[in-house]
């Protein structure tokens, strides 16, 4: 640069004083302002705890009852009862600063309380939060750093998630209570959770979803578990204590994409033998990265799929300790998938070590024996070579007795029977021949299994006998909406459903959807029933029968009758003029998805209705785009493959009540 181009810029600059003295200024405003702020000990919109208390009790946004806070020192206690109306109680806290929620309140807005700010709110017993809206009972802000705890108290959402949102890292802890939602319970990012306590289940959605960097769940005690989504999913999982079960095959119960370790507890997928038999389906363990995975204690099944599945690379599983089981004929080393079809991915290696004390089982249960004598090992197979299975009883359970080391165990297996030894085993019944076609029938159906007559009235106390975990909420809906008939009620409702127990859940699902009451048919047309709900259901247009004359009520329900008895109950209520005799002029409104691969399976009459269903989100498939309508072979007749539980079918029914209502 020259002498003259630089005067020329010095110029320049001294032509613009007025300007040069603004930017100074500005800046220097600036930079007080900055400094004012860092200075200031709270958090922009925070709260102390008499401000929190202040906001609580001038909340008036209630349309019954009232919340009562009372501030101690940096403590907030809110009791009282309310019903929020129209809009959602939020509360910012400053560093510090606690909450103990004691009272009992319910809302529908979309969520019911937002949090923010680094402050704690527990949930001890006593407090209960109810919600009725799409969101999440207790949504914490995106900026906020909390620390979430049930203590004790209830969480309910009939529409939406429970604890949900944060993105900076919240801490959730759940001791005791109930999380129970019809979306996910618990939903965050880069979120530390704890579950060492209560339950925490969802019927719609997960239990715990926790993405981002640093994501991680614990489980030591307490229960986990979902029925038509994965149950946990984060990058790192530890399981120690309690139990997280999936009651869905098709889903996975545990999903890590970071680490895994067990040393204790439970998995479990499906957490009852909804169609054993079927290869593939959901896992009780997946991993979906590149991933450590270390298990040394604790009992890991699937009842149907895969113990451990993944399509990552570059990973390293582990197992040193506890229980691993599935079915199978054997055991694929590299990912532990116990089912016959399991294939490695083309150029994937997975480096795996079962050893230690461990024991890893497969059953080969499609052999299709449902008898063994106790102390042998047929069909079951075991690594590594110093495990011991064998087949056995404890507490008049039948199951499997492991051994290795110190590593000793019982695992009760639902669909199989152990008798002492010295007795005979019951031979595998031969399949009943099938009955000459008809609009309902089955190839091959098989009695229901005996059992002691079902009580007209429950049991005190209660309005079954036994249920499996996942189920009992979805059991309370079904009374709630009246739809457990007198047939069932006390019964066990972990056992196969009859045609007739159908035919009566079906008559209430019409009258819940109606708002009509059904009458029995006369004169009556069958010979082998006089069943007044079955009557009722014919005389409806539920159902038709197996012939003219015959009801067959004790045969164990398939999966496509139910989902054409069902459709049925739909097209009466919604489809004005319909009729059983004039069905074919009474097309359903759906978009009929890409076929199942076993479609073919799938009987003429009962595809529509199959269709329909899945499309309506009543019914779903197996896993592996399998539906399982019938049994095709002596193998699934003896395992009732195809059949649907009671409380299986009054799931079905529950979501046919509050889905498909005209």
């Amino acid at each position: 640069m020259n002498i003259k181009s630089i005067k020329s810029n010095i110029s320049g600059i001294s032509n613009k004083p007025i300007k040069l003295r603004w930017l100074l200024s500005a800046m220097l405003t600036l930079a007080v302002i900055f400094g004012l702020l860092a200075a200031l000990p709270l958090i922009a919109g925070a709260d102390s705890a008499d401000k929190l208390a202040d906001r609580i009790n001038d909340f008036d946004y209630y349309s019954s009852g009232s919340l009562i806070a009372e501030a101690s020192d940096n403590t907030v206690t809110v009791t009282g009862t309310a019903t929020g109306e129209g809009r959602t109680l939020a509360l910012n806290f400053d560093p510090g600063v606690m909450i103990i929620w004691r009272a009992d309140y319910s809302a529908s807005d979309s969520s019911v309380i937002t949090i923010g700010g680094e402050g704690v709110f527990e949930l001890p017993a006593g407090g209960s939060i109810t919600h009725t809206g799409s969101g999440n009972a207790i949504e914490v802000g995106n900026s906020a750093v909390m620390t979430v705890i049930v203590s004790g108290g209830e969480i309910r959402s009939e529409s939406g998630g429970g604890i949900g949102g944060g993105t900076k890292g919240a801490i959730i802890n759940v001791s005791g209570g109930l999380v129970e939602t019809k979306r996910n319970s618990i939903s965050a990012q880069r979120a530390k959770i704890h579950i060492s306590g209560g339950i925490v289940t969802s019927s719609e959605g997960n239990a715990v979803s926790n993405i981002g960097d640093g994501a991680s769940v614990t489980v030591s005690g307490g229960e986990a578990r979902s029925v038509d989504s994965p149950t946990i999913g984060s990058v790192d999982v530890t399981i120690s204590g309690g139990l997280v079960e999936n009651a869905y095959m098709a889903y996975q119960t545990v999903t890590a994409s970071g680490s895994f370790s067990m040393t204790g507890g439970t998995i479990r997928n499906p957490s009852v033998a909804l169609r054993p038999g079927q290869p593939g389906g959901g896992c009780a363990l997946m991993f979906t990265g590149n991933n450590i995975c270390d298990i040394s204690g604790g009992v890991l099944s699937a009842r149907i799929g895969n113990a451990i599945s993944t399509n990552g690379v570059n990973f390293n599983i582990n197992v040193r300790g506890g229980f691993v089981f599935a079915y199978g004929t054997g055991i694929i080393r590299a990912s532990l998938m116990s089912v016959e079809n399991s294939v490695l991915p083309e150029g994937h290696t997975y480096p795996t070590a079962i050893g230690g004390e461990a024991v890893v089982c497969a059953w080969n249960q499609a052999a299709g024996r449902a008898s063994y004598t106790e102390g042998t090992a047929d069909d079951l197979v075991a690594e590594p070579s110093g495990a011991s299975v064998v087949w056995g009883i404890e507490g008049g359970e039948s199951g499997i007795r492991y051994a290795n080391g110190a590593n000793t165990g019982f695992f009760p297996l639902e669909g199989v029977t152990v008798v002492p030894s010295g007795s005979t085993p019951e031979a595998t019944p031969t399949p009943t021949p099938a009955p000459t076609p008809t609009p309902e029938a089955t190839p091959a159906p098989t009695p229901a299994p005996a059992a002691t007559p079902t009580p007209a009235t429950p049991p005190a106390g209660n309005v079954w006998s036994n249920a499996s975990l996942w189920a009992i909420p979805e059991l309370e809906k079904a009374e709630s909406l009246g739809l457990i008939p007198d047939v069932l009620r006390g019964a066990d409702m972990t056992r196969p459903i009859t045609r007739a127990e159908f035919a009566a859940v079906s008559v209430k699902v019409y009258e819940s959807l109606s708002g009509e009451a059904a009458t029995p048919a006369a004169p009556n047309p069958f010979t082998d029933t006089s069943d007044s709900e079955v009557l009722k259901a014919f005389n409806v247009g539920i159902t038709a029968g197996t012939s003219a004359t015959t009801f067959e009520p004790t045969l164990i329900l398939n999966r496509e009758q139910a989902a054409t008895m069902l459709t049925r109950v739909y097209k009466r209520v919604a489809l004005n003029g319909w009729t059983l005799a004039a069905d074919a002029n009474y097309p359903l409104p759906y978009t009929r998805q890409a076929p199942f691969a076993d479609d073919a399976d799938i009987s003429d009459w009962a595809r529509d209705s199959v269709y329909f269903m899945v499309s309506r989100g009543i019914i779903q498939g197996m896993g592996n785009n399998l539906f399982g309508p019938r049994n095709t072979t002596s193998a699934q007749e003896a395992t009732n493959y195809a059949s649907a539980t009671r409380e299986q079918a009054l799931l079905i029914s529950t979501r046919m009540v509050e889905n498909l209502a005209p």
